[in-house]
């Protein structure tokens, strides 16, 4: 039985139209909220002398470069495939680095979720790009062994709004933390 991938992405929420087959998962504007999306293998029929009872055992997903955590929640099941969804992507567009000070160490992190909060920011600097593109590759394994996988693009396109408020954030805790 022949198998084919299908997702959708719904910046609204709520999933997509499966059947929806591109190399495109999303374009979204940093500030999207309520994002939902799948990816899903399904099998097509086909001849009569081609059907098996094959069935997908396993999905495996990653997505690349590295991503701020936080963002996503992410989960995997044979009934539902990969599914992703996020109140917000705020955030998800990368950063160029956070120099901040730990008992006086000096460091720079390249997320915000590796700066303690409290810690003394020193510099944010933002991403100078307009947009970004993470790769999600899904991968099923069928119960005849056989492997498919498929990689999406999920571009961003940026905003400086959220990383405002994330510096604010930090630099609120430490003026509250020293009094």
């Amino acid at each position: 039985m022949p198998f084919e991938f299908s997702y959708g992405c719904n910046p609204n929420g709520g999933g997509g139209d499966e059947g929806n087959i591109h190399e495109t998962f999303f374009e979204l504007h940093e500030l999207t909220q309520n994002v939902s999306g799948f990816v899903k293998l399904l099998a097509v029929d086909g001849d009569e002398d081609q059907k098996e009872t094959a069935y997908v055992t396993s999905y495996a997903y990653s997505i690349t470069p590295a991503y701020p955590l936080g963002i996503w929640s992410i989960n995997s099941s044979l009934s539902e495939g990969v599914t992703l969804q996020a109140n917000s992507i705020a955030g998800f567009f990368p950063i160029e680095f956070v120099h901040y000070l730990d008992n006086g160490q000096s460091i720079f992190a390249d997320f915000w979720h590796e700066v303690p909060m409290g810690s003394e920011i020193v510099e944010f600097r933002p991403s100078t790009l307009r947009t970004f593109t993470y790769s999600l590759t899904v991968t099923a394994t069928t119960s005849s062994g056989a492997v498919y996988s498929t990689t999406l693009d999920m571009t961003v396109e940026h905003d400086w709004t959220p990383g405002k408020l994330k510096l604010l954030e930090y630099v609120d805790a430490i003026r509250r933390a020293n009094g």
